[in-house]
């Protein structure tokens, strides 16, 4: 995916998938890395959430956004979205990071392969 003022490789997971029965609150994941060509997604994850969410008809509510640093590579980030208010029909979100934990590195792990693999990364 790109545009102004970066390009990201994302992958958009179903946490879901291997326990439909269960009700998740966070029932998609979507992983990101910039691909060195532009700024990090924490700069702009508001407009960011909200154009995949849009694309891919995902509730930015039930997302987890995660973002794998370049420098990095398990170093990974998740934002917590909070809805502000509404302007002129549009939510108004505001972004904060925290590291990810134990567990949703555990979970996301088989998710993240070829975006943690430096080779890899770079071929794409």
């Amino acid at each position: 995916m790109a545009w102004w003022p970066g390009s990201y490789r994302i992958r958009i997971v179903d946490l879901t998938a291997d326990k439909p029965d269960i009700l998740h609150l966070k029932s998609k994941a979507v992983i990101c890395r910039n691909r060195g060509k532009g700024t990090s997604i924490r700069y702009c994850t508001q407009n960011f959430a909200q154009k995949v969410a849009k694309r891919f008809g995902l509730d930015v509510a039930r997302v987890l956004w995660t973002e794998i640093e370049n420098d990095a590579p398990l170093s990974i980030q998740v934002a917590h979205l909070t809805r502000v208010t509404v302007i002129a029909g549009k939510d108004l979100l505001s972004a904060t990071w925290r590291p990810a934990r134990p567990n949703e590195i555990a979970f996301l792990k088989p998710f993240l392969i070829d975006f943690t693999d430096h080779a890899a990364n770079a071929a794409h």
